[in-house]
């Protein structure tokens, strides 16, 4: 989230009451002077450290097939229940393997 920089927004234009539209224009702009003054940068992210792990497949599930990824899945393997996963295919399960896509869950081969 980054700071908001404001420019002063249009006067009222004629078919609107000016002190109407002034009114919300001063309300606007309180609103943003607040968050603008609550507003705490974040110094510690880590873009280098996001990209190797997105590079390596670090975090990938399925045999790697979800994420970085593999072709095979060859272990059995159940999405996380209230996630959902996705692939670029195509993708083969092994033998007497199993993929559970819990209900509520979605799968995508693209």
């Amino acid at each position: 989230m980054s700071k908001i920089n404001n420019v002063r927004l249009p006067n009222a234009r004629p078919e609107y009451s000016a002190e109407q539209f002034d009114q919300l224009v001063r309300s606007l702009e309180q609103v943003v002077f607040q968050l603008n003054n609550t507003y705490t940068p974040t110094t510690s992210e880590d873009k280098a450290g996001a990209a190797s792990w997105f590079a390596a497949g670090s975090g990938a599930v399925a045999d790697g097939c979800i994420y970085e990824n593999s072709t095979t899945i060859s272990n059995d393997y159940t999405l996380t229940t209230d996630k959902n996963g996705l692939s670029v295919g195509p993708i083969t399960i092994a033998s007497g393997k199993v993929l559970t896509v819990p209900s509520g869950a979605r799968y995508v081969i693209l």
